[in-house]
C-alpha cells in the first residue's frame, strides 16, 4: 500500500513566534490526530522528503496550515487550546481523496471573480423575478423587472465579497 504524505513548511512570515518545545508539542498532537482520522496518510512538519508540500504559520491563538496539493486543497485553521487540549481535529474539507474514509472535497471556486459573478447572476434573477411578479399593474412589469434585477445583481455581488 502506497502511503500518500504532505509535508508543510514553516511560512517565512510567520503570525507568531513561540517556544520551540510548545510548537514541538503541537505539531506532534496534530500529527497524531490527522494519522488517527486518515489512515494511510501522513501530515508531516519541516520535511523535505515528500512531493507534496504546504505551509504553515501560528497565530496567537491559532495554527494555520495552507496547501494545494492532489492530497491537501485549501487552509485549515486549528484553535492551539484545542489543540493542546488533545480534542479530535476535524480536517473535513482540506484532505482530498473519496477512498479514504472520512475525507471529502468540497466545491471550491478556484478563480477570484467566479463568485462576485455568481452573487450577481443568483441576486439579478431573484431580483428580476420578484420585480416582475410583485408588479402592481401589468404595464410596469419589464420596468421593475429591470430595476429590482439591477439592484439584485448589486446587493448579490456585494453579499459575496462578504461570505
Amino acid at each position: 500500500m502506497k502511503l500518500a504524505c504532505i509535508v508543510f513548511l514553516k511560512a517565512t512570515e510567520a503570525l507568531q513566534p513561540i517556544p520551540t518545545h510548545i510548537e514541538a508539542l503541537l505539531k506532534e498532537r496534530v500529527e497524531h490526530s490527522f494519522a488517527q482520522t486518515h489512515p494511510g496518510r501522513t501530515l508531516r512538519f519541516d520535511e523535505t522528503n515528500c512531493a507534496h508540500q504546504g505551509e504553515y504559520a501560528f497565530g496567537l491563538d491559532r495554527l494555520r496550515l495552507t496547501a494545494a496539493t492532489p492530497e491537501w486543497d485549501g487552509t485549515w485553521t486549528g484553535s492551539l487550546s484545542d489543540i493542546l487540549d488533545g480534542k479530535p481535529l476535524d480536517f473535513t474539507g482540506v484532505v482530498v481523496d473519496a477512498k479514504i474514509p472520512g475525507s471529502t472535497r468540497l466545491p471550491t471556486m478556484r478563480k477570484p471573480w467566479e463568485k462576485p459573478v455568481m452573487g450577481m447572476v443568483l441576486g439579478g434573477t431573484a431580483g428580476a423575478l420578484a420585480g416582475y411578479a410583485l408588479s402592481p399593474n401589468r404595464p410596469s412589469r419589464p420596468t421593475n423587472a429591470i430595476v429590482f434585477g439591477a439592484l439584485g445583481a448589486l446587493t448579490g455581488t456585494l453579499i459575496s465579497f462578504t461570505f
